[in-house]
């Protein structure tokens, strides 16, 4: 406190705000009376760090890549078909040759049973390693489901499905990249209701979920960029916070401090400093030049 009294006021502003900043997560934590807790999430999130995860991108480039000139899986209902990939696929810590199509409109690495419904995040074990483009309860005998290998991607198509009710759902597909990319492409989807869409790695804290998929929605898509270590979690709804001066960032790992609930993010760091430039530019034009 000696060093600020001693700065220029013009500038005493900054000064507490930069301590405001950097100091107000320590102080947090010194306050916190479960630090065993606390250190658990620490560990917890050093390890989620050494996985692969993923970046968004919320309306990328439509281009539906036509997989129908392929035999068509024969699969009924509440059915699964295990295909080879044309190349090694990262998921997250994981590195899979197989992999499972299911008609209820998803893909696993590890199927356990077939599922008509997902909440993602899950860390349920019959829930995990999954890829869900449009995960419902689909009659599996009313669509065709279409594979197709490419030199660098993978193709797995559901054309013209119905609900288990009857009602016609739409057509999708999901493109694997041999760099670990993602990308769902939606023709068509109509009478949308409860559905999963995202990624679930199964441990409640590597996932991305996406939940605003409507009615009427086509030639449409969503990108899943591999990327390694700190950002990319969380669910793309809109449900986004915003910290400090207003960066905009996504719902990520949790932790709690005293009951309080507390959410970690680092999201595009340039953003960032841009507008943290910004606010203290603004600090400065409310100080009176004469102070």
């Amino acid at each position: 406190m000696i060093i600020i009294g001693m700065i220029n006021s013009r500038f005493r502003y900054e000064a507490y705000l930069l301590i405001i900043v950097f100091l107000f997560p320590i102080i947090l934590i010194s306050f916190d009376p479960n630090k065993n807790q606390i250190a658990q999430e620490t560990r917890q999130i050093n390890i989620s760090a050494e996985r692969n995860r993923y970046e968004v991108t919320v309306g990328h480039p439509y281009n539906w890549i036509d997989a129908s000139s392929e035999p068509e899986l024969p699969l009924g209902d509440d059915d699964s078909a295990l295909t080879t990939l044309p190349f090694n696929f990262i998921f997250y810590d994981g590195n899979f040759t197989k992999i499972y199509v299911v008609t209820e409109g998803y893909l696993t690495f590890s199927l356990k049973s077939v599922l008509t419904s997902l909440s993602i995040p899950s860390s349920h074990p019959h829930r995990q390693n999954i890829i869900a483009p449009y995960l419902t309860d689909l009659d599996g005998n009313s669509g065709q489901i279409y594979i197709k290998n490419f030199s660098s991607y993978w193709v797995a198509a559901w054309e013209n499905f119905n609900l288990d009710n009857g009602s016609f759902t739409g057509s999708f597909e999901v493109v694997l990249y041999n760099n670990g990319d993602i990308v769902f492409n939606y023709d068509i989807l109509e009478n949308v209701s409860t559905y999963a869409c995202g990624l679930n790695y199964g441990d409640n804290v590597n996932y991305s979920s996406y939940n605003e998929l409507t009615s009427g929605i086509n030639d449409f898509s969503i990108k899943f960029s591999l990327i390694n270590g700190e950002n990319g979690n969380g669910i793309v709804d809109g449900n986004h916070i915003g910290i400090i001066v207003g960066v905009s960032v996504t719902l990520g790992i949790i932790g709690i401090v005293g009951g309080i609930i507390l959410y970690f993010y680092k999201k595009n760091p340039e953003q960032f400093k841009a507008k943290f430039k910004r606010g203290k530019e603004k600090i400065k034009e409310k100080i009176p030049k004469n102070e």
